[in-house]
């Protein structure tokens, strides 16, 4: 039951990082709506080419989902040691970690389908 409040954080912290990102498409695709109504299609066209050479290791999908199943293997190691005690529940963290780490990266690849 220590572990509840934890995860309760984490749900909070990952529910709000969601929100913001649906937050930041909605506004981008009002500006991109703006600049189309005004004529300026090209500079759509220009600011989604430099949004993706911007692209980074974060916005990958694919690494994103192997740190969340490495992490998840990491907790499920500790776990089965029985280490997760001696190191302040890390085995929970690494869970946390894993699960947030997996939906970013089908975030990202849904995403990346559009």
């Amino acid at each position: 039951m220590d572990t509840v409040p934890s995860l309760a954080f984490s749900l909070l912290v990952l529910a709000l990082v969601f929100a913001y990102d649906a937050y930041r498409d909605r506004k981008r695709a009002e500006i991109e709506r703006a600049l189309i109504d005004q004529g300026k299609a090209d500079a759509v066209i220009e600011l989604r080419r430099l949004r993706m050479q911007g692209v980074n290791w974060l916005r990958q999908p694919r690494l994103a989902i192997a740190v969340g199943i490495a992490a998840m293997v990491s907790a499920g190691i500790l776990y089965l040691a029985g280490l997760g005690d001696r190191y302040g529940r890390a085995d929970i963290w690494f869970v946390i970690i894993g699960v947030f780490a997996i939906a970013w990266g089908v975030a990202l690849s849904t995403e990346a389908r559009r």
